[in-house]
């Protein structure tokens, strides 16, 4: 079936083509580790069940299974719903890793959890923020598998989930299905094996592996990455050409009853030399506003006045990010 996807074939520095590229997404302590190292057969991300024990990078992690060549890459908690802005252009930003575009999202959500309005809030702007195509990518893995029973199926389980993460989950071109973490060896062979059977039959509907979806926060972000360093260079231009002038200035003044002027020259010389800001630094600051920038035209975008978002079920933290966002971009 075909769609409007922003498609990219593969970057050169990826290792190789024919890597499927699958990204863990959701919330923290849905299992997103865990379920990377189910995929993998090995220990190759961090896992505990500590909520507080949190993603704080992108991490990847690469595997020929059952004759599948896989680049999984495990994401921090985008999906909590109490982030600030500067969280969530944090967050992004340390996913540099992702820009060359994906073959399959999971969205992972655990069964037990007790999801509510935030929740769903949080996820409809996260779909905004990496673009709501993702769905024509996108398998809804559920950990706990061991929960389920005859009286507690998975359906039943989503069939009592709030209707917005509902529409979410039969949006997704890979359905749903659930996994085990904790199981046997064979077990979690077992789940290993639906997750990339799913992973295939979504990169076949999608026209192969040449085929690599970009998420809408990536979209032009080099371009705004260099206009930030070149606002930086041009900034740092001005500070020594005032330090200049300023230096100009102070040689005129020779006289003795010139000694304060002299000194009040210096002392604006000094503060402006701690001013310019090195590479490294332009570099990390251009990065963060361009995704922040990024972000926030993504919710500018939004159809819903501030004023009405409470009423959505948003928590107070992310009706803060919005306001705040809208405020500074308008």
């Amino acid at each position: 079936m075909a769609t409007n996807d922003k498609w990219y074939p593969p970057s050169p520095d990826q290792e190789s083509s024919a890597n499927l590229r699958v990204v863990l997404i959701g919330k923290t302590g849905t299992g997103k580790s865990a379920t990377g190292n189910t995929i993998i057969g090995d220990d190759v991300f961090e896992s505990r069940s500590d909520p507080n024990c949190v993603t704080q990078d992108c991490k990847v992690g690469q595997k020929e299974r059952f004759s599948v060549k896989l680049e999984v890459i495990d994401t921090p908690g985008f999906m909590d719903p109490m982030l600030s802005p500067e969280n969530i252009a944090e967050k992004f930003a340390s996913c540099s890793c992702l820009k060359s575009g994906v073959h399959v999202l999971l969205l992972v959500l655990r069964i037990g959890h007790r999801y509510n309005g935030n929740d769903a809030e949080a996820m409809k702007l996260i779909a905004k923020i990496i673009g709501e195509d993702f769905v024509h990518h996108a398998v809804v893995v559920f950990t706990g598998k061991e929960q389920l029973d005859e009286s507690n199926s998975l359906e039943n389980h989503i069939s009592k989930l709030p209707n917005e993460i509902k529409k979410i989950i039969k949006s997704c071109k890979g359905g749903a299905i659930a996994i085990s973490n904790t199981g046997s060896p064979d077990e979690r062979k077992e789940s290993a094996r639906k997750i990339i059977d799913k992973i295939q039959d979504i990169v076949r509907q999608n026209g192969g592996s040449d085929k690599q979806y970009r998420m809408a926060v990536f979209h032009g972000i080099e371009r705004r990455i260099e206009e930030g360093r070149r606002r930086i260079r041009e900034s740092n231009t001005q500070i020594q050409e005032e330090i200049r002038c300023l230096r100009s200035e102070m040689d005129k003044l020779t006289r003795a009853d010139q000694h304060d002027q002299r000194q009040n020259i210096e002392r604006k010389i000094q503060h402006l030399e701690t001013q310019p800001i090195n590479d490294d630094t332009a570099q990390s600051a251009a990065t963060h506003q361009a995704y922040f920038r990024s972000i926030s035209d993504i919710i500018q975008s939004i159809p819903v006045p501030t004023s009405n978002i409470i009423d959505f079920g948003l928590g107070a933290a992310t009706v803060a990010v919005i306001a705040v966002l809208m405020k500074v971009f308008k």
